[in-house]
């Protein structure tokens, strides 16, 4: 509903301007041609000058609101936007072992578990085991 609002005033509003202009240039156009023909008198111009652009206006903001309405009810729908494909599923997979290992590898030389060939190097002390996940992935 909301780009539908926002749709109908970008394209109404300035269509209903420039018409109400184009009737009050219109109206007084037709006023001086209208005088010098057979002198009607200040009254028509008077009266076209403020009928003429709401006329124009209403009538004009009147065929792009149906426009609008036919557009939203039978026009093309926007696709959903489907989310990227994520490409760095294997490498966070990747660093979620690796920091699981140095998180059990820490936690093995916390309990005095010696390391093996498959844990990484113990840290030093003072040092989180995140660091150690960070000298694993260089």
């Amino acid at each position: 509903m909301r780009t539908f609002a926002v749709r109908l005033l970008t394209n109404a509003v300035p269509t209903m301007l420039l018409l109400a202009v184009c009737g009050y240039l219109a109206a007084h156009w037709t006023g001086s041609f209208a005088s010098n023909e057979r002198d009607p008198g200040e009254q028509l111009t008077e009266t076209l000058a403020w009928r003429l652009p709401f006329t124009l206006a209403a009538w004009g903001g009147s065929f792009i609101v149906l426009y609008e309405i036919a557009r939203a009810i039978w026009g093309k729908k926007p696709a959903a936007e489907a989310e990227p494909e994520r490409r760095d599923d294997e490498a966070e997979a990747l660093l979620n072992q690796l920091l699981a290992e140095a998180d059990a590898a820490e936690e093995a030389r916390r309990n005095g578990i010696p390391c093996n060939a498959q844990t990484p190097a113990p840290v030093v002390a003072g040092e989180p085991a995140v660091q150690t996940a960070a000298t694993l992935i260089r």
